[in-house]
């Protein structure tokens, strides 16, 4: 009961969840690693959440079916559900070794959801940073603020489905600030304009360095993460870019999954000239928030 109260009070999604019953685990065990993942089984069973326990000789690992895809994560199949081996703080490697069982505890039957409805509302610690761009030969500089913590809480997200980043909501202080910095700038331009002024942006305010070279690793960011960390890629500039759009332009925005590459195309009240798709039978212009 009480850390059902605090997930609401907290406004965390079921990845949330399971930091906060990991985080108590961790104080619970003492440093006990065998029954720190035996916690984590138990209170994600008792929450309803459908988990397995697997274990070998050397270490217990925690078994999640997952609503979405995940990435980089070894699992196992039991009756064609992928159960993840999570580990919530850091992956430890799956041997091929692993033995579970064949019962499903009454009730708990639930899928872990990785989809972000809202941020989480957790200690604030507020950052203000300058982003400059230049569009039609004038130098702009933007001062945004926003909240370093929820970047530190998607710092362990396992990499999933790209829908789930671009439908994530930007942190109200971020969203705000960008909001009001943009204010003046998109002032009197019209719909198209104001939507090539924030391709701009995002093109040309940060850093591009690759997943490789930051992390050693794919990562894709959630939008608050693209202001949070020093350099970002094509998937974190489009993921948002989309955001910017639909929110201060309600502007419908899709992404495009290229080979290799990600971008989006924004669908216009007016005819533009310019490459284009179709999708549902609208018109949807080229934006690619990558390449300038």
């Amino acid at each position: 009961e009480q850390l059902q109260t605090q997930r609401v009070k907290m406004k965390l999604n079921d990845w949330g969840y399971c930091l906060l019953v990991d985080k108590i685990s961790d104080k619970v065990s003492e440093n006990d690693e065998k029954l720190h993942q035996l916690f984590n089984w138990f209170f994600l069973l008792k929450s309803g959440y459908d988990c397995k326990i697997g274990y070998n000789e050397d270490n217990i690992y925690v078994l999640l079916p997952i609503k979405n895809n995940l990435y980089g994560i070894a699992y196992i199949e039991i009756d064609n559900q992928r159960y993840y081996a999570v580990d919530f703080q850091k992956q430890k490697p799956l041997k091929m070794a692993i033995n579970t069982y064949e019962g499903n505890y009454p009730e708990a039957d639930d899928l872990i959801d990785m989809s972000m409805e809202s941020n989480p509302k957790i200690k604030t610690v507020i950052v203000e940073k300058v982003l400059k761009f230049t569009y039609d030969g004038k130098k702009y500089e933007l001062p945004v603020k926003y909240d370093a913590n929820v970047a530190e809480f998607f710092r362990s997200y396992p990499q999933t489905d790209l829908d789930v980043y671009f439908e994530a909501p930007l942190s109200d202080l971020a969203l705000s600030s960008l909001s009001e910095s943009f204010a003046p700038i998109l002032q009197n331009r019209n719909e198209s304009e104001a939507a090539n002024v924030l391709l701009r942006f995002v093109q040309t305010a940060f850093q591009y360095q690759t997943d490789d070279e930051q992390f050693g690793k794919e990562k894709t960011f959630f939008a608050d993460e693209v202001l949070f960390y020093p350099a970002c890629d094509c998937e974190d500039r489009s993921i948002l870019y989309s955001y910017l759009v639909r929110r201060i332009l309600q502007l419908d925005v899709i992404g495009l999954n290229y080979p290799g590459h990600i971008a989006t195309a924004v669908k216009l009240n007016s005819d533009l000239d310019g490459d284009h798709i179709l999708y549902k039978k609208s018109k949807y212009v080229i934006s690619d928030p990558t390449y300038i």
